[in-house]
């Protein structure tokens, strides 16, 4: 069925894949959730957020922020990214 299609259909410039295999994105990602710091030194905040609504598999849910100045408030937002772009800002860490 896939092959009768292709050859009714004009030439496109990204190769058609097979319905299982195909896992498209409709746009880049929305915000990532819950964004919090869970440790934090004099230089160093470890933050943490869940899952970006649009994404299945996220690999990354945990970031280091380095070189902070201490005695500075710092609000952390993650920004999540696909082949198609980055995404909203995340809210304010906690």
């Amino acid at each position: 069925m896939v092959s009768q299609l292709k050859s009714k259909l004009p030439t496109p410039s990204l190769p058609i894949l097979e319905p299982q295999r195909a896992k498209a994105s409709k746009g880049s990602p929305g915000p990532p959730e819950n964004v919090k710091v869970d440790e934090i030194t004099d230089t160093t905040a470890q933050l943490s957020w869940t899952e970006v609504p649009e994404v299945i598999d996220g690999k990354t849910h945990t970031a280091t922020v380095v070189e902070l100045n201490p005695w500075v408030e710092y609000e952390f937002r993650v920004v999540a990214s696909n082949k198609i772009g980055g995404g909203e800002p995340s809210l304010p860490s906690e």
